[in-house]
């Protein structure tokens, strides 16, 4: 039952990989889990849009966002660093290589990054880039 589960999140995973929704970007220390990325992908919506309203801003509808992500080990502790972004990357940007929000300044709740910590399962360091 647990293989079929994993099976299917990994099917799940790899559809909204194709759909260029989400995108794994290199330099990570670690391959995240096929569960992990659909566990963050049901929760992470809610909390974006929550910390996006306690600002005083309307949510961007999610389906507008461009979700990066890649495994990072912060202390001993394996985390999946995300980066959010509503805008559309140019043509000729590496997604996998870079995250699309690091060539931005400004972009308000259109650009954000946030941490996952797989052994809490909790969202840390919601940051959005604020404006010019």
């Amino acid at each position: 039952m647990r293989r079929a589960a994993i099976a299917l999140a990994a099917l799940s995973l790899s559809a909204a990989s194709q759909a260029g929704r989400w995108v794994e970007v290199s330099r990570g220390t670690f391959n995240v889990p096929p569960e992990v990325l659909v566990s963050i992908e049901a929760s992470l919506p809610a909390e974006i849009a929550r910390a996006t309203t306690a600002r005083g801003h309307d949510a961007i509808p999610w389906g507008d966002y461009l979700d990066q992500y890649r495994g990072v080990t912060l202390g001993d502790e394996k985390t999946v660093e995300i980066h959010g972004s509503c805008a559309p990357p140019p043509a000729d940007f590496n997604l996998r290589g870079f995250f699309l929000d690091e060539a931005a300044l400004d972009g308000g709740e259109c650009f954000f990054t946030v941490n996952y910590s797989i052994a809490t399962k909790r969202y840390t360091k919601v940051a959005f880039h604020g404006y010019a």
